[in-house]
C-alpha cells in the first residue's frame, strides 16, 4: 500500500491486545477502522487534494466536500454525537484544512475558505470550526472593506474543544486550552493552559489557577 495508508505496528499490537481482554469494544473498533480505512481509500482515489492516513476510525460518518486540500494525521476517530461525525467544507481550491494525528472528532463540522489547522490530539464535542463569516454588509459598504471576513484558524494541540462552541475566524489556541460548552471565540488568541468561556469568549483563565483553587479548597 501506499505510504500513509499503513497502520503503525504499535497501533496493531494495543488492538490485538483489546481484542483479547474485550472482544465486544474490539469488533466496535474493528468495524470503525475498516470503515476508516474505506473513507481514507476512497478519497485517496476520488479526491487527489484529500489524505487521511492510517489508522482511522469512523464510529460515525465523514463527509469532506469542496475544492480545497484536506489533511487529517493517522490515528484520528471520528465519533458519534447529537451532530453526527465529521463534515469538512471547503469554499475555495486555495483552502487548506490540516488536522494532526490522534484527534478524537465528535461531530465536528469546518467550514473553510482559507486555513483551519488543528494541532495533534485535538478533541470536539459537536463543534463549529469557521474561517470566515459574513459582516454587516452596511459598514463594510461605508468602509470599502469585504462584506465577507477570513482570517485562519489555528487550534494547539491537546485541545478540548466544549460541546456546542463555536471557534471562529482569526481564532488562535494555543497548547491545551480548553474551550468550554457554548463558548464563542471570534478574532481570539489564547496561549497555552488555559480555559475560554462565555459568548462572545471573555478574558482566558489560566488552568493552574483553578487547580490551585481546587486545591486551597
Amino acid at each position: 500500500m501506499r505510504k500513509g495508508l499503513i497502520p503503525a505496528t504499535d497501533d496493531l499490537v494495543r488492538f490485538a491486545k483489546l481484542l483479547r481482554e474485550r472482544p465486544a469494544r474490539a469488533w466496535r473498533h474493528a468495524t470503525a477502522l475498516l470503515r476508516g480505512t474505506w473513507y481514507a481509500v476512497y478519497f485517496r482515489g476520488a479526491r487527489r487534494d484529500v489524505r487521511i492516513a492510517l489508522p482511522f476510525l469512523a464510529f460515525g460518518p465523514v463527509s469532506i466536500r469542496g475544492s480545497g486540500s484536506v489533511r487529517i494525521g493517522s490515528g484520528c476517530s471520528v465519533m458519534t454525537s447529537v451532530f453526527r461525525g465529521l463534515s469538512i467544507v471547503t469554499f475555495s481550491p486555495d483552502a487548506r484544512v490540516e488536522i494532526g494525528a490522534r484527534c478524537a472528532l465528535g461531530g465536528l463540522t469546518i467550514r473553510c475558505r482559507r486555513n483551519v489547522r488543528l494541532g495533534d490530539g485535538v478533541r470536539t464535542a459537536a463543534t463549529l470550526v469557521q474561517d470566515a463569516l459574513l459582516c454587516d454588509t452596511t459598514a463594510a459598504a461605508r468602509t470599502g472593506a469585504s462584506a465577507l471576513e477570513v482570517a485562519p484558524v489555528v487550534i494547539g494541540a491537546n485541545a478540548w474543544i466544549g460541546l456546542s462552541s463555536a471557534v471562529l475566524c482569526g481564532t488562535q489556541l494555543g497548547d491545551d486550552v480548553v474551550v468550554s460548552a457554548g463558548a464563542v471565540c471570534r478574532g481570539t488568541s489564547v496561549g497555552s493552559y488555559a480555559l475560554v468561556a462565555g459568548n462572545p469568549s471573555g478574558r482566558p483563565l489560566p488552568i493552574a489557577v483553578l487547580l490551585r483553587g481546587k486545591a486551597a479548597s
